[in-house]
């Protein structure tokens, strides 16, 4: 069914069609693994980002805001063994990660905040002001 009253928004579109191409290339799963994984919601206000970091502490992770684009960064240290010890099982891969997640309003940076807690690192994510909706008065002569 066509509908006469919604917008095309070509960030939207684009955004879709990616997410058609990796369920395409994920494999069985249905998912895509990037690391690390995470939850992004918003609402008119702003939006909230997850991640899960197991292991990990805030010194080892870097968050950088531009326009409506997050970029997390990080090191999730290498694991260490003594003497005698044997790896039987390596599923939690260690070294740098990147990721770059791009958002459907513009981000206010001044008063993004982060906090972590038991692995799962939280960023407040408020839209610009700019972007935020204005009541516009109209005068009648």
């Amino acid at each position: 069914m066509f509908v006469l009253n919604r917008r095309w928004d070509a960030a939207r579109e684009l955004d879709r069609v990616r997410d058609e191409i990796d369920h395409l290339f994920s494999g069985a799963s249905g998912r895509v693994h990037e690391y690390p994984p995470v939850n992004v919601w918003s609402n008119e206000k702003g939006g909230v980002l997850t991640a899960e970091l197991p292991g990990m502490g805030a010194e080892n992770v870097e968050i950088s805001v531009l326009g409506d684009t997050v970029i997390l960064k990080g090191t999730r240290p290498e694991l260490t063994f003594n003497d005698g010890e044997t790896l039987h099982r390596n599923e939690r891969g260690s070294g740098s990660f990147a990721r770059t997640l791009k958002l459907p309003y513009r981000i206010d940076s001044e008063h993004v905040e982060a906090s972590f807690q038991r692995g799962v690192l939280t960023v407040q994510l408020p839209r610009a002001s700019s972007d935020l909706a204005r009541k516009i008065s109209v005068k009648s002569e």
